[in-house]
């Protein structure tokens, strides 16, 4: 993150943003592709949104998934066993 980043969040924020795990960033960003399948299409309907817009955002928040779950079957590579 960058200073201006901390600087908008708080201190306390940016602490509690640099401690949330994989795990927990895969399932926000699993939520956020269940909510974005289920309510683009009304949106493009409505002509909130154009269908290539919405393809673009739901495909970028896939990749993301995909690359978080991968991080959570894959091992810590940087991690010592005794946790430090």
């Amino acid at each position: 993150m960058s200073d201006d980043t901390f600087k908008r969040l708080g201190e306390t924020d940016a602490v509690k943003a640099a401690t949330y795990t994989p795990h927990d960033k895969l399932k926000c960003v699993a939520r956020e592709l269940a909510m974005r399948r289920f309510v683009y299409p009304k949106w493009v309907r409505t002509g909130r949104m154009k269908e290539a817009d919405a393809a673009h955002e739901i495909a970028v928040i896939e990749s993301i998934v995909s690359d978080y779950q991968r991080m959570v079957k894959a091992p810590d590579l940087f991690t010592r066993k005794d946790g430090s």
